[in-house]
């Protein structure tokens, strides 16, 4: 792949599908490893991934499925984007990487893979629309009893405060009338 693949720090449900250019004996030494020392990381150019949203798939194992039926069905990418690509993708042999947005924990960067990775394609899973309903309560409903007239005992308790503040105060100035 020639130039860089973005990765906005946003993306979930996404499959990110890379061809692996190496012999079958050299695969698991590339493909393990480390957040320190890891070569696929490394081959990819990434800042920030997480083994466990990265999947290895030797091609040979899958041979009923094919890779278009592993990504739809195992993987939950949108079947419309994966069809389109369905010659390209079962045509592939060999190994496959598939990385998965959650890898990317979040971080924004820009890959550029090595020539032991090329670029296949980005799925995403299908996007549903929640429908907003308003939420109903039996506890929302009627209407409250009691007396509207009523009273609150900090009402009451605020009107004698500010009853016995002017008394304090016009007693205070008579005082000082008193005194001069």
């Amino acid at each position: 792949m020639t130039g860089s693949l973005e990765i906005a720090p946003h993306i979930h449900d996404t499959v990110f599908v890379f061809a692996l250019n190496l012999p079958s004996e050299d695969v698991p030494t590339f493909t393990e490893g480390n957040q320190k020392n890891w070569p696929l990381k490394d081959a990819l150019g990434a800042t920030t991934l997480d083994p466990n949203g990265v999947d290895i798939v030797a091609l040979k194992e899958i041979a009923g499925l094919e890779l278009s039926g592993l990504l739809i069905e195992g993987h939950g990418a949108e079947a419309a984007q994966v069809l389109t690509d369905k010659a390209r993708l079962d045509a592939l042999e060999g190994h496959v990487v598939l990385v998965h947005a959650t890898a990317f924990q979040g971080v924004a960067q820009n890959l550029n893979p090595g020539p032991e990775l090329t670029f296949i394609g980005r799925y995403s899973g299908p996007r549903t629309a929640t429908p907003v309903e308003p939420l109903r309560s039996d506890a929302a409903e009627g209407t409250l009893k009691g007396d509207a007239s009523a009273r609150s005992h900090g009402k009451i308790g605020g009107r004698v405060a500010t009853f016995a503040l002017l008394v304090l105060f016009l007693l205070v100035g008579l005082m000082v009338w008193v005194a001069q």
